[in-house]
Parts: structure tokens; C-alpha cells; sequence
């Protein structure tokens, strides 16, 4: 049009480059593409002939304008999402971007774009083979492994240009702006996937076009081939060596540094891994070594990255640069060195390196001038990506490197620490570390946390700050209705929050208002939550909440309650949804089992409700869909393949499962039947452990005895402990594994295997395990040793009948007999931490079953009992007296009514049953204690549940009554023989 305004050369460019939302004159389609770079052909003194063809525009465009309208092309508005960045990133605009139609076009736009595409990659290609040549020449082909460590040059010996060809035009030679636009735009078209990666197209008509240019043949290769070719060669260009590197990183600045370069090499090194497992999977007999002209490529393609990344740190490290840098910027570097150098994409170069670089930039990150403007999303970008580098500098401390071991939290079931919680948790089954009591965790160690003891200065500047940017996320900026930022954040950057004040094992003190401030933000906002589709993020919040010892009521219980309860119900929501395959994601069987196990451990009862049907649902589902591309694209999976969710666990996620159900006192016969079979499956192989079999075995004894139908499944626990038993013996257990497979077998009776039980009694007796147990172990250890010890001698009945050949019968002495002495002596070493339970269970023990008679044992005990009998229950106290009663304890009858009157002097006569109420008469009878105000008392008790009584209760207060010379109550037996027998009369000797 003859209106428009004269552009020249270098206003076309920055049209091309321009924010389309900035723009006066926006590109919004191909065709003013094409109509800028007509215009600036016009521009060329050369160029004098009228050109109207497509081909003939871009063969007389010059490569800068090329390269320019290329990354135009491939970015706002015809892509609206940068492919620019990790998938892990962009989940959920890339699911919004395959069902968006906003971008439908009409066939001939999209022809032309195609058509623009390709030959901008064709005459771009050319342009740096020619680059390539230029340099060989200008360095006497003289580019070979050898060359000097990655160093920036001072600026007086850079190249304001990249060097051109003697014997070619400079019109063809790409300015370092132009460069750094191909390396761009080269890195997003790489990230777009080719057709055969979906099962559908994306609605978005430019993608559309994109993803076929990329399966069409360009001469003997295809257009990918061609990306992929140009992506390497540009890298090689720019890594020559220092000097163009120099010159490259010099011209360009710190900002584009950031945005051009770094981007494009995160996405080099995710592809460069992705070609490699590839090139791994090739039949090595099929494979000519003598054609193969790439065998070093991958190392040079490393070696070419790092050299990048090198002299860019060092630019970017010094204080002019770090000056002209924002957050979003500083977030950005980081966050590109944890992608590059994760050890599965980076196998032969080091982060140590850029040690400096990182404290520099974490310093920056400090200031308030530049956290201030800062987004939230940004800072919580930054926050994350110092505790990824925290976690890989440490990993490369450590000698014995192992590339199967993954950042805490990316493989945090494997990390064996006793969580918040835990330790006020009774029969249940804990790890046996302890927390810290002014921090999160304990101090961190190599084998802990995947060697982050990085140097201290690191780790301290890291702490610093992550307080100033969790301020920066907690001030309220000035202002009525303004909000803080971290109500920006979503879940998944909540999570990353949380997760590094963990690993920085931050003081709790130091966390309280930012802990009450996230779970008010998660209740308040309903947004954030709808927001959230990844499972993993739910997963990542509900560990951090519970390493923070949410569950407790430190920060506000009824909020963590809130928190908790709807972060279960969204998970419960998305696997529902997934289920039913209205969604696209899914949940593998380590997040489902950090998600239940968390939730359980802060909230074991209703507040998991939600949490627990969700497990439900995966565990009883026949197919779930499998990824089968990249395995860490939480995007694409292939609904065509499918296995059974349980045949994706492996015996530590089907452990602790099982062990989740049991804690929560949730009993379901399906769940139970489809966890237990595939356990079964699993023992077959060599890598179930002993401390899952453990951890299977106590969840087992815990479900079977909430089972109301009782039938015990055919025996299937009999079946299970006889294949898990052996496993018990192969390895070291912990004091935890010990004594809760010895209250798994003696809680089912399983007498199959008495020889186990006998070696983990001698193992939890060792001098070793006790120097690392707690009175809770040790009394349910000394219960199992008692519970066992009837199946010891014949005679004796589990019914405990009072025939008087079975009451003098003295028991066979048990092979575990002297262990349990060695326990008692740790009790009684320790009975300031015993608990009215731990000395009930072990007197009911010790005295009652297995009849030690010691008077050091009998003093010591009675005592304890004597000063935990205010906070004991009518069970404790039942079985306290029953117990003693077994060794005719009659040195202190005072003792034995103190504890009596326990239960008939205060509310606990009203919650006390007839069961226990007998074993108290019974009790006082053996020991000939004749107090009749405790006998009326009890039996008082015994009629007023006299329904509910059965025939040994009755028997045991008769007898009692009988044994002291007191009169039985007559309406005892007469309602008890009328109500239960259906008798109208009765005799008896005790009338």
C-alpha cells in the first residue's frame, strides 16, 4: 500500500522480533511475513528486478531477515505456547493447545506457511554450511578435540561478526543476532512432536502444519533430519571456539543470553538424551560401524554444549551482567543449568564448575530492587531450581556415584526417615529414626538425601536465600485489596516451595507463617486446586505438609485438617477421572503411594477418606494406560498399551499399600484380596526385601483382625507368611521390621514357622538392635513372646480355662525365654518413655503368659505400673492386675486394689466391660484380696452388661467371689442362665 511507512532494513527486523502485543503493525499471519521480507528485498541495492514468487522472495531475503522471520513463524501469535521449555512445564497449556481451535486457518494460509517453513530452513541451512566453512578457513581447519578450556575472552579480542568466506559473498553470512534467532527458533521446532507421536492433531491449524512439515521428505532426508542436522550445526558454529563464542555471548547481551541460548540448549541436551536411548536400542548386528560417519557425535554434541554453557556462566557470573539481568531471568538460568546437567542427560561433564556462577546469581537473587518487581511464579522457579542444583553438586561429591539414584522427592520413597507424627503412633508400623525437635529432619547425610552435603557456603547461601524470596512471596505489598504473591502460585509451585524447605531442613519456627499461609491459600481458593491436574504435584505438597509436621496442630488443626481433606478430594477427583478416561493424565504407583502414606501419617482416620477410595479405585482397576515415549513426558501415553495397575508396583509401593490400609483401620476384602495375590506374584522375585515382608506381614495381622466376617480368606494369610517368612531371614532388620513381624505372627497364630519367630526374638535381643529401639518395639515385641508362648506347651488353651490342671501346669520354657529378659531389662532401663500401654502389654506378658517369676522384674514393673496407673484405661488396668495375679504377686495387696479402684472410682466404670471387669475378680481372688466394696463394685459392672457377657467372665467372678469367701451376687448367674441358656431356675453351690 502506498500509505505505508517507509521501513528500512533494520525496522523490518524488529517488526519480525517485536512483541505482537506491543506491535503497531502486528504479524498476525504468513502473508505479512511474506510481505516484510518482499519489502526488504526492495531495500537491497542488488536486488533491482521485480521478484513475485515465493521461492524467488526467500532465495533474495537476506539470511539475517530469514532468520528473523523464521522465529516470528514459529512464535506468537501462530504458536501461542513457546515449545521452548520442557514438556514437565507446559502440561497444561499443551493440553489446552491440542483442543484449542482458535487457530484454525484456511487451507491457503496454511499452504503458504508450510511452504515459508520450509525453505527458510533450506536457505537458513545453506547459510550455515557457508558459516561453517568460513570458520574452518578463517582457522586453517584446525577444530579438533584438543582445544583449549571453555574461557570468555575480553571484548577487544572478539569479533564484532562472525568471520566470513574469502571465497564466498558476505550477503550469505548470519550476523550473531541472527544466529541467536535460529538457535530459537530451531529449539521450538525440535520440541514439536511429529504425527505419529499422537493418536489425533492438535485443533490448532499452524501446529497442524508444523507437525506434517516434519514428516515430509526434503531430498534424501526428512525435514526433521534437516531441523535437526541445522540445530547441531548451529551449535558447532557457536562453540567453534572461544573466540566466537566470545564474540557470540559479548554481542548478544545477558538477557538474550538467557532466553536465546540457554532455552535452546535445555531442549538440546532433553533430545540429545532421547536420540541416545534411541541409538541404544539398535540391533548392534544390524548396525554398519563402517557407515556410521556419528559415532562421536554424542560426545561432541556434549562436548559443544558444555563449552556454551561455560563461557556463558562466566559472562553471565560477573556483576555488569548480573546487573542488567531480572529474577525471571536468574530463575530462568538456573533452572536451565538442573535441566542440562541432570546425570541421565549429562554423562561426561560436571556442574562443579559453575559453582561461583550459582552463588553469584543466588546473592542477585537477594536483592530487594530485584525480587520486588519479580512475579511469583518466577520466584518460586528460582526457589526450586537451587535445591535441583543443591541436590546434583552433591550427588557429583559423592565417590561412589550411582546413576539410578534420583533427586530427594524425585524417588522419595526410598528415603528411610521416620516422619512427623510417627512416633506418637502405637502398633504401628514406623521407621525408627527420629525427627528433629527444632528442625523438619534430621541433619542430612549422604545416604539420607542423596549426598547433599555440599559445600557449607553453598548450602547457607541457599538457606539465606530461600528466606528472602519466601518473605518476597509473604509481603503484602501496599495497597487494600493487592494480594501477596504467593496466592499467584499454583499447586505445583506451592509444591516446589515446600519441598525445598525441606531439603534445606529449614526450622519449622522459621516456616510457621508460611506453612498457615499456604494451607489458608488452599482452602480459601478453590482455584488453585481446580487448577490441578498433575497427581505428582498433589503428591509432592501432602509429603512436604507431612515432613512439616502438618497433622500435629502446631500451625492451626482444623485449617491442616481443611488442607489435607481437600487436597484428597482433588486427588480423588483426577483419578476418578482418569478412570473413567475423560482425562488424559495418570497416576504411577510412587506417587499413589506417597499420596496415601502422607495423608495417612498426618490424618489416619476420616480426614483420608477421599485419599484412601482414590487408592481404592487404582488398585481394583483392571488396565491403566502406559507411557511408552520418553520417560520423563508426563504427556504423551499411548491408550493402546495397558497393564494392571498392581503389576506396575513393586514390593516396597505394594508394602506400604497394604501397610496404609491397616493404619487407617480400613478394611476392604477387595482391596485386601487384589494387594495380597499381587504380593504373592512379587515374593517370586529375588529383590522382595525383608522389611517389606515385614511390613506386609504386620498390615496383614492389622486387616484380618478388623475383619468382621472373620473367615480369615481361606487361610491366605498362611499361604502369604509361609512364602514371606524366609525373606525375614535373608538380610539385617531393623529393631521396627523385628518386632512387627513378631506381632504379625503371634497376631495370627501362624506356628508354622516358630523357628523365624525364634531368630527375630534373638536378632531384636541383640545388643545392636536395642542400642536403636524404643519401649513401643520392645513391649509389642515382649506381647508377641507371650501370645506365642501357648503354642509352646500343649496343655495350655488360648481360652484360658480356669480347670485347675491348667492353671498349676508350669508351661515349657520357650527357646525365646532368655531374650525376653533382655528386653525387660531395657524396658526398666527406660520406663521413663514407657506408656500405660507398653506396661500393660508387657506385665500381661512377661507375668501372665510366660509366668517369669524374677522378684527384680516383679518389683521394677509393679512400680511402673504403680505410677502410670492414673492415665491407664480399664483394658491396661484389667490386664495390668491379670497379669500379676498369674505369679501370685502378693507383696503389695495394696498395689493391686489401687490399681482396682482405678476403674471403680471414676468414669472408667462406665466404659469398663464385663470381660475386664471378670479378670479383675478373678485377679483379687487368685491374690486373696478380700475387699467386698471392689467385688460389689464389679460386679455391679458384670450385671450391667450381663447381655454382652460370656460363659468365662461369669465363671471367672464366681470363682473369684468363691476363692475370698464373699457371696456372688445370686441375680448374676440368674440373669446370665436365663438370658443366655433360656433357664427359668437354677442351682448352684455359690447361693
Amino acid at each position: 500500500s502506498t500509505s505505508e511507512p517507509q521501513m528500512n532494513f533494520f525496522d523490518i527486523i524488529r517488526t519480525l522480533r517485536a512483541n505482537p502485543h506491543q506491535c503497531t503493525t502486528p504479524i498476525e499471519t504468513a502473508s505479512d511475513v511474506l510481505h516484510l521480507m518482499s519489502q526488504s528485498i526492495s531495500l537491497s541495492a542488488s536486488n533491482t528486478a521485480p521478484v513475485s514468487s515465493i521461492q524467488e522472495i526467500v532465495k533474495s531475503t537476506s539470511p539475517n531477515i530469514a532468520a528473523a522471520a523464521l522465529r516470528r513463524l514459529v512464535s506468537t501469535p501462530f504458536i501461542p505456547l513457546t515449545f521452548s521449555t520442557t514438556k514437565k512445564f507446559s502440561q497444561y497449556l499443551y493440553k489446552n493447545q491440542w483442543s484449542n481451535p482458535k487457530n484454525e486457518v484456511e487451507e491457503k494460509e496454511r499452504q503458504l506457511y508450510g511452504q515459508l517453513i520450509q525453505l527458510l530452513l533450506r536457505k537458513l541451512s545453506n547459510s550455515v554450511d557457508g558459516q561453517l566453512q568460513a570458520l574452518m578457513e578463517s582457522t586453517n581447519n584446525n577444530h579438533d578435540q584438543s582445544s583449549p578450556p571453555p574461557k570468555l575472552l575480553p571484548k577487544k579480542e572478539t569479533w564484532h561478526q562472525p568471520p566470513s568466506s574469502p571465497t564466498k559473498e558476505n550477503t550469505m553470512r548470519l550476523n550473531w543476532y541472527a544466529m541467536a534467532d535460529l538457535l530459537s527458533s530451531l529449539s521450538v521446532l525440535r520440541n514439536i512432536p511429529q504425527n505419529k507421536s499422537r493418536s489425533s492433531s492438535p485443533r490448532n491449524g499452524y501446529l497442524q502444519v508444523l507437525m506434517r512439515v516434519k514428516e515430509e521428505e526434503d531430498g534424501n532426508n526428512g525435514i526433521t533430519t534437516t531441523i535437526t542436522s541445522l540445530f547441531h550445526d548451529t551449535i558447532l558454529c557457536l562453540a567453534w571456539d572461544n573466540k566466537v563464542t566470545s564474540s557470540f555471548i559479548r554481542c548478544i547481551g545477558s538477557r538474550r543470553l538467557i532466553r536465546d541460548l540457554l532455552h535452546p540448549l535445555v531442549i538440546a541436551a532433553t533430545q540429545q538424551q532421547r536420540e541416545t536411548e534411541e541409538v541404544s536400542k539398535w540391533d548392534e548386528s544390524n548396525f554398519d560401524d563402517d557407515n556410521n560417519t556419528y559415532d562421536d557425535y554424542p560426545l561432541d554434541s556434549e562436548k559443544n554444549l558444555h563449552h556454551l554453557m561455560a563461557v556463558a556462566s562466566e559472562y553471565l557470573g560477573s556483576p555488569s551482567s548480573l546487573a542488567k539481568v531480572s529474577a525471571a531471568d536468574l530463575s530462568i538460568a538456573l533452572w536451565s543449568l538442573t535441566q542440562i546437567y541432570q546425570p541421565s542427560r549429562s554423562h561426561n561433564q560436571k556442574l562443579q564448575s559453575y559453582r561461583s556462577f550459582i552463588k553469584a546469581c543466588m546473592k542477585r537473587l537477594r536483592k530487594r530492587s530485584v525480587i520486588s518487581p519479580a512475579r511469583g511464579c518466577d520466584i518460586a522457579l528460582a526457589i526450586r531450581s537451587v535445591e535441583q542444583l543443591l541436590g546434583l553438586l552433591g550427588r557429583e561429591d559423592d565417590d561412589n556415584d550411582d546413576e539410578s539414584r534420583l533427586q530427594p522427592f524425585q524417588d522419595i520413597l526410598s528415603l528411610p526417615l521416620k516422619l512427623p507424627g510417627e512416633e506418637d503412633m502405637i502398633d504401628s508400623y514406623i521407621p525408627s529414626l527420629k525427627t528433629n525437635t527444632y528442625g523438619t529432619l534430621p541433619p542430612t547425610t549422604t545416604a539420607q538425601n542423596d549426598g547433599l552435603a555440599v559445600a557449607d557456603d553453598l548450602r547457607s547461601e541457599a538457606v539465606t536465600m530461600f528466606h528472602t524470596l519466601v518473605n518476597e512471596l509473604l509481603f503484602q505489598p501496599p495497597g487494600g485489596n493487592a494480594q501477596i504473591k504467593l496466592r499467584s502460585l499454583s499447586l505445583q509451585q506451592v509444591a516446589d516451595t515446600l519441598q525445598t524447605a525441606v531439603v534445606l531442613n529449614v526450622s519449622r519456627d522459621d516456616l510457621q507463617t508460611a506453612t498457615i499461609e499456604v494451607l489458608d491459600y488452599l482452602t480459601s481458593d478453590p482455584y488453585v486446586l481446580d487448577q490441578t491436574y498433575s497427581c505428582r504435584d498433589i503428591s509432592r505438597t501432602l509429603l512436604s505438609l507431612q515432613r512439616l509436621r502438618v497433622g500435629t496442630g502446631i500451625y492451626n488443626l482444623d485449617l491442616e485438617k481443611s488442607g489435607v481433606q481437600l487436597l484428597g478430594a482433588r486427588f480423588l477427583e483426577i483419578v476418578d477421572r482418569q478412570s473413567k478416561g475423560r482425562t488424559r493424565g495418570k497416576c504411577d504407583p510412587k506417587t499413589l503411594t506417597t499420596v496415601v502414606r502422607s495423608g495417612v501419617l498426618m490424618f489416619p482416620r476420616s480426614e483420608t477418606k477421599s485419599i484412601l477410595d482414590a487408592a481404592s479405585i487404582l488398585i481394583r482397576d483392571d488396565t491403566i494406560p502406559v507411557d511408552v515415549s520418553d520417560h520423563n513426558d508426563v504427556i504423551f501415553v499411548d491408550y493402546g498399551v495397558t497393564v494392571p495397575f498392581l503389576e506396575r508396583c513393586n514390593d516396597y509401593e505394594l508394602s506400604w499399600l497394604l501397610w496404609t490400609f491397616a493404619i487407617s483401620r480400613r478394611f476392604d476384602k477387595n482391596v485386601f484380596i487384589a494387594l495380597t495375590d499381587q504380593i504373592l506374584e512379587n515374593i517370586s522375585d529375588d529383590s522382595f526385601t525383608a522389611s517389606s515382608a515385614s511390613r506386609v506381614m504386620w498390615s496383614t495381622s492389622v486387616l484380618l483382625s478388623l475383619d468382621e466376617a472373620g473367615d480369615q480368606h481361606d487361610g491366605r494369610h498362611i499361604d502369604l507368611f509361609h512364602q514371606l517368612s524366609p525373606i525375614l531371614l535373608s538380610s539385617h532388620l531393623s529393631p521396627t521390621d523385628l518386632s512387627c513381624a513378631m506381632y504379625a505372627i503371634a497376631k495370627t497364630n501362624y506356628v508354622f514357622d516358630r523357628g523365624v519367630f525364634d531368630f527375630l526374638a534373638e536378632e531384636l535381643a541383640s545388643d545392636e538392635s536395642l542400642e536403636h529401639a524404643n519401649t513401643r518395639l520392645i513391649s509389642q515385641a515382649v506381647w508377641a513372646c507371650g501370645k506365642m508362648a501357648e503354642f509352646e506347651d500343649p496343655i495350655m488353651s488360648s481360652t484360658e480355662s480356669l480347670v485347675a490342671s491348667q492353671e498349676d501346669a508350669a508351661p515349657n520354657q520357650p527357646p525365646y525365654l532368655n531374650n525376653v529378659y533382655k528386653m525387660l531389662t531395657f524396658l526398666i532401663r527406660n520406663k521413663a518413655h514407657m506408656t500405660p500401654k507398653h506396661v500393660a502389654e508387657t506385665i500381661w506378658a512377661a507375668f501372665g503368659r510366660l509366668s517369669i517369676s524374677d522378684q527384680y522384674y516383679l518389683e521394677e514393673m509393679s512400680g511402673i505400673a504403680s505410677r502410670v496407673a492414673p492415665q491407664c484405661n480399664s483394658r491396661e488396668i484389667a490386664n495390668i492386675v491379670w497379669g500379676l495375679s498369674k505369679v501370685d504377686y502378693a507383696d503389695d495387696p495394696q498395689l493391686i486394689c489401687t490399681l482396682v479402684r482405678v476403674i471403680t472410682n471414676s468414669n472408667l466404670s462406665q466404659k469398663c466391660t464385663s470381660q475386664e471387669a471378670a479378670n479383675c475378680i478373678y485377679a483379687l481372688g487368685r491374690l486373696g484380696v478380700r475387699d467386698q466394696e471392689l467385688f460389689s463394685a464389679l460386679s455391679s459392672i458384670i450385671k450391667n452388661q450381663i447381655h454382652d457377657a460370656n460363659s468365662q467372665a461369669i465363671a471367672n467372678s464366681l470363682w473369684g467371689h468363691d476363692v475370698v469367701g464373699l457371696p456372688a451376687p445370686p441375680e448374676l448367674l440368674s440373669v446370665w442362665a436365663r438370658d443366655t441358656l433360656g433357664m427359668d431356675t437354677y442351682s448352684a453351690k455359690y447361693d
